[in-house]
């Protein structure tokens, strides 16, 4: 049974899933070392995560929602921020909670991963992002980047409705820890 007093706030948690767009994302991008990890949460402290689901953003049990159903995850530790600045990343991702999941945001990750050379110029563009990108909804990762560029953390120098949940497994950024 893991021992979820070691989660801190604003650890990164990846989860397995089936999100198949994700998988052809990770695929395409070259992220052959995370093809498994397709979701994105946000430790509150303990047994408590925030995460943008396709229901919207919610606060749930870690347990209930991943340990329970042994769906595989990882734990990872920002190297730099401190626990105050960490602090602030999970109050910025509470505070979205209820608001809507931005399902748009997979159709920037198939369209940029199949034809990165042909339509990245074009995928820039404030009008293609304005139809790719759902403003004050959020997918997985892009809540998450959120919250850690509100303490000036950027995962990638990209736009966060750009960042994948592999994204966040960078060992320059982050450490995997156990719980």
């Amino acid at each position: 049974m893991p021992n979820y007093d070691l989660l801190k706030q604003g650890d990164v948690i990846l989860t397995s899933g089936t999100n198949i767009g994700i998988k052809i994302g990770n695929f395409l991008r070259g992220r052959l070392d995370a093809l498994k990890w397709t979701h994105a949460a946000l430790s509150l402290g303990n047994d408590q995560i925030v995460e943008a689901v396709e229901t919207g953003i919610r606060i749930t049990s870690l347990h209930k929602q991943y340990t329970e159903k042994n769906i595989p995850y990882t734990i990872l530790r920002c190297k730099t921020l401190n626990d105050s600045q960490l602090a602030e990343v999970a109050k910025y991702c509470k505070k979205r909670s209820s608001q809507p999941y931005d399902k748009k945001a997979l159709n920037y990750f198939v369209l940029n991963g199949l034809f990165p050379t042909l339509l990245g110029p074009l995928l820039s563009l404030p009008i293609v992002e304005k139809n790719l990108n759902v403003r004050d909804s959020y997918f997985c990762s892009e809540l998450i980047a959120e919250g850690f560029i509100t303490q000036n953390f950027f995962v990638l120098k990209t736009d966060p409705w750009k960042i994948m949940p592999a994204d966040f497994l960078n060992k320059k950024l982050f450490n995997i820890i156990s719980i």
